[in-house]
């Protein structure tokens, strides 16, 4: 079971213009647009995310042992 949840999003009048011009070129309410929105945007950030830890964890077996752990500890903050 599923339930709706309400996030109140604070936009100035420009901001509120963009949506809804976007809204109506696509047929779509402003709500519609931000829902859309942020999905997709939340959807991209896990897929990056999910893409720099796999890479960090190559680099890591990649890399001798003599590396210190601080220069291991950099690249990998560097990555996320």
């Amino acid at each position: 079971m599923t339930s709706d949840n309400i996030f109140i999003v604070h936009l100035d009048d420009d901001e509120i213009d963009t949506v809804r011009r976007a809204g109506q070129l696509i047929g779509k309410t402003l709500t519609n647009v931000l829902h859309d929105f942020v999905i997709e945007q939340a959807e991209r950030t896990i897929e990056d995310a999910e893409m720099c830890q796999e890479m960090a964890v190559a680099e890591s077996v990649y890399y001798d042992d003599d590396r210190s752990e601080k220069d291991c500890l950099w690249d990998r903050s560097y990555l996320l």
